[in-house]
């Protein structure tokens, strides 16, 4: 198989085709399982007080919106800008063929990425950089009569879309009848493939649907619920 910059050697020439930067599992500092693996000088003005406090929350949206205050979407954009720039100089590209795609896809949220997405949006022209905005959804599914399973899918979105019109899509999208569902929470449906299709075909908010990681070796993805 070719390496990057093979393939980029042989696309010289044709106007037709052309690599992006891409990467679209994302997750924020807005998904809860970030904490421990993000660098907290600058943004963490408490120290280790303000740090315990944020573990004891439980609620992924409650968590979300604290977030939003901590770390501002402008002061997280311009860490993925700085990653990109780093991409960029390892692969030998010129500063003209720096435009980049980031999918930002929390665990059953999106407001964050949402607001990133806009201000990376109003930036474009500039920082070339866009921000789809969309979520990592814990779907579980009929797999017979008597079982189901549970997947994790990449919901990705174009540019801008708010959050409550993410909402709108994937409730549109479902086919189980009861309750709507709500941010934060995994959603359940009665045809993994169909709802998969009717996100896909939305009118208004289509999506791209990708599973997460379909080799994984966890096993509350792996198991089949009785």
């Amino acid at each position: 198989m070719r390496k990057n910059l093979e393939f980029l050697d042989a696309l010289k020439g044709t106007p037709e085709a052309r690599f992006y930067l891409c990467d679209f599992h994302v997750h924020s500092p807005a998904s809860m399982e970030t904490l421990s693996k993000m660098e907290l000088v600058g943004v963490w003005e408490e120290g280790d007080l303000l740090i315990e406090e944020i573990k004891q929350i439980v609620d992924p949206v409650e968590y979300e919106k604290k977030i939003q205050n901590l770390v501002p979407v402008e002061n997280y954009f311009k860490s993925l800008l700085s990653r990109r720039e780093e991409v960029i100089e390892a692969e030998k590209r010129s500063p003209g063929e720096n435009w980049s795609f980031v999918a930002i896809t929390d665990h059953n949220i999106c407001g964050y990425a949402a607001i990133l997405s806009q201000y990376a949006w109003e930036r474009r022209n500039t920082d070339r950089l866009i921000v789809l905005p969309g979520m990592e959804l814990e779907v579980t599914f009929s797999v017979s009569e008597i079982s189901s399973a549970t997947a994790h899918i990449l919901c990705i979105f174009p540019p801008c879309i708010e959050k409550a019109y993410i909402v709108e899509a994937i409730n549109r999208a479902r086919d189980t009848k009861g309750d709507m569902w709500r941010l934060g929470e995994s959603m359940t449906t009665d045809d993994l493939p169909k709802f998969i299709k009717e996100l896909r075909n939305h009118s208004d908010y289509p999506a791209i649907c990708i599973a997460a990681h379909p080799g994984t070796t966890n096993e509350n993805l792996r198991d089949v619920h009785k």
